[in-house]
């Protein structure tokens, strides 16, 4: 997927997550993570489905995991930014939490004040996660198959 001088591509092998690369430099990796009630789910074994149409990626799946799972993860360019937009939903209460872990080059990102700062200091890039794990559905009527636990997201500037 292409935006100005920006190429997002997903990485679906063992380490799911994606690269965002400025020209021909690396610019962004994010490695993606994902919890259930405090437990990582090892992403490397989801058989993921991808959906590609103009301006816009999608990568979903269901799984088994205590219950069924479905996650769904939306990817595409707004204004200047890459905005990723993650849903997750079960049949039972849950605490879910789905992200990516994002590097700069080979440098981790610190996640701060509404800045992501690589550790020397320097901002790299401006994100806005909304949304936060659920505490408990147990007050929402149950609808159909599934109920929604997780709902957030991501927006990477692309001014640099």
């Amino acid at each position: 997927m292409q935006y100005q001088d920006w190429t997002f591509s997903l990485s679906p092998g063992l380490s799911p997550g994606f690269s965002l690369v400025n020209g021909s430099a690396k610019a962004i990796t994010g490695e993606l993570v994902i919890t259930n009630n405090g437990s990582a789910i090892p992403v490397a074994e989801i058989d993921w489905r991808f959906r590609y149409s103009e301006g816009r990626v999608e990568q979903w799946c269901q799984l088994q995991h205590s219950q069924t799972l479905s996650i769904n993860i939306n990817y595409h360019f707004a204004g200047d930014a890459l905005v990723i937009e993650y849903l997750a939903r079960n049949t039972v209460p849950t605490r879910m939490h789905i992200r990516h872990r994002l590097m700069f080059g080979e440098s981790p990102l610190v996640e701060g004040d509404g800045a992501t700062m690589a550790k020397n200091g320097e901002v790299q890039c401006q994100y806005q996660h909304i949304g936060l794990p659920s505490e408990s559905l147990s007050r929402s009527a149950k609808s159909a198959l599934f109920r929604e636990a997780f709902s957030a997201q991501l927006s990477i500037s692309l001014e640099m």
